[in-house]
């Protein structure tokens, strides 16, 4: 098993989005999507939060 993060850098900071554990056996192509899609969703969380 390997990790695999997501981050951006914001006023030269790096800031992690989502950090998950990988098998062995999982592609890039995977992982990437499995992390976009989760980072997808929580940006849809906080913008319902934000116009309640």
């Amino acid at each position: 098993m390997r990790d695999a993060s997501l981050y951006v850098i914001l006023k030269n900071k790096r800031v992690t989005l989502a950090v998950i554990g990988v098998k062995n056996n999982y592609t890039s192509v995977a992982t990437i999507s499995y992390l976009l899609t989760k980072v997808n969703s929580l940006k849809s969380e906080n913008q319902k939060a934000l116009f309640r």
